[in-house]
């Protein structure tokens, strides 16, 4: 005989397993990053809620600037929650960075020991950065760009910038 427990249980896990593996409803959000017109690859966009009342998207602008958004907590295939959204741009180069080839072929441990002797060379520590985009734009809800993502419909986004 099974006990009133076990069936209550498991209709409340059945409850919470449901829940889970909706995650938070977005929608599909694609665009282009320029700067004077140009192309920006490899910059982080992040995009606040006006009204913090959804979930904050983030994006990194790739080849030929393009980015997509993704939701923490969204359903695969990323997106963003509908709503108005305040958009923050970062972009610091390395102008030093370690080369990948000194990595090739290596294990996790054999990794992690040779980055503990670059970071000791001074030709790669301490780390130098050049700012590409503009600091103004860095933070979001100061950077004076604001878009609205739509529950039906295209969200392809065209981003145009200026540099300094």
């Amino acid at each position: 005989m099974k006990s009133p427990f076990s069936f209550a249980f498991v209709l409340l896990l059945s409850f919470i397993v449901s829940g889970c593996s909706k995650g938070v409803p977005v929608v599909k959000v694609e665009g282009r990053l320029l700067m004077d017109g140009q192309p920006v690859e490899g910059a982080t966009l992040t995009f606040l809620p006006v009204d913090d009342s959804a979930y904050s998207a983030v994006g990194r602008s790739g080849p030929g600037g393009n980015f997509s958004l993704s939701t923490s907590g969204a359903k695969v295939g990323g997106g963003a929650v509908p709503g108005k959204y305040h958009v923050g741009i970062t972009y610091n180069k390395c102008l030093n960075p370690v080369p990948e080839s000194e990595f090739e072929g290596l294990t996790s441990e054999q990794r992690n020991e040779k980055a503990r002797m670059f970071a000791n060379d001074p030709r790669y520590f301490p780390p130098q950065y050049q700012t590409i985009v503009p600091v103004r734009y860095n933070r979001a809800k100061e950077s004076g760009i604001e878009v609205e993502i739509k529950s039906k419909g295209s969200n392809d986004i065209t981003l145009e910038i200026q540099g300094e």
